[in-house]
């Protein structure tokens, strides 16, 4: 059998399989200051129904010291989908306090 034959295709399909065990392809958008507003936003969800959107950086001492928390996180509606909330930050419980009250 030559290299291009049947069992050379086989191999190539497996190698694919393995380099790349997740057949979902996922579109992920980030803030981008003066463009990603609303528009912008819905209309990458109309080209793709497996967008992923990420929050602008969440502080996570912003987050602990403020009297009205929900106020520095960002107000996502029901109807836009998957969410990656970004917090940043250099302490471990702070960012985890932050990312409970994103979560609520």
């Amino acid at each position: 059998m030559t290299p291009l034959g049947p069992s050379h295709r086989k191999d190539e399909r497996e190698h694919s399989e393995l380099s790349d065990p997740s057949p979902r392809k996922e579109l992920h958008l980030a803030p981008m200051l003066d463009i990603s507003n609303q528009e912008f936003r819905a209309f990458f969800r109309i080209l793709s129904s497996r967008l992923i959107l990420w929050t602008e950086m969440v502080v996570d001492e912003t987050v602990a010291y403020s009297d009205d928390v929900h106020r520095h996180l960002p107000r996502v509606p029901p109807a836009a989908g998957p969410v990656v909330c970004q917090v940043g930050g250099n302490d471990p419980v702070l960012c985890a306090n932050a990312a409970r009250a994103a979560l609520d």
